[in-house]
């Protein structure tokens, strides 16, 4: 039997596609609705590693749970 073999969903490709496209967002916008630093937006857009603060913040400003965030990074073998 084949197996899937599906790309992972990243955390950057969720923010860019549910959010920022969505909403018309850039990266200061995003920040903003999550209380972050522009910089700390592009470096998780960027693929930096996703952290307890972040998922945090991620689930204050976007909702979800913070284990539904957690879930991309967990996935990538992070944190």
């Amino acid at each position: 039997m084949p197996q899937n073999k599906r790309k992972r969903t990243s955390v950057a490709e969720i923010l860019r596609e549910e959010f920022m496209a969505e909403y018309g967002w850039d990266e200061e916008d995003l920040a903003r609705q999550i209380g972050a630093a522009v910089g700390e937006v592009e470096w998780l857009l960027a693929g930096g590693i996703l952290t307890e603060r972040m998922i945090k913040k991620l689930s204050t400003g976007l909702g979800g749970s913070e284990q539904f965030w957690s879930h991309f990074q967990t996935s990538a073998g992070r944190l």
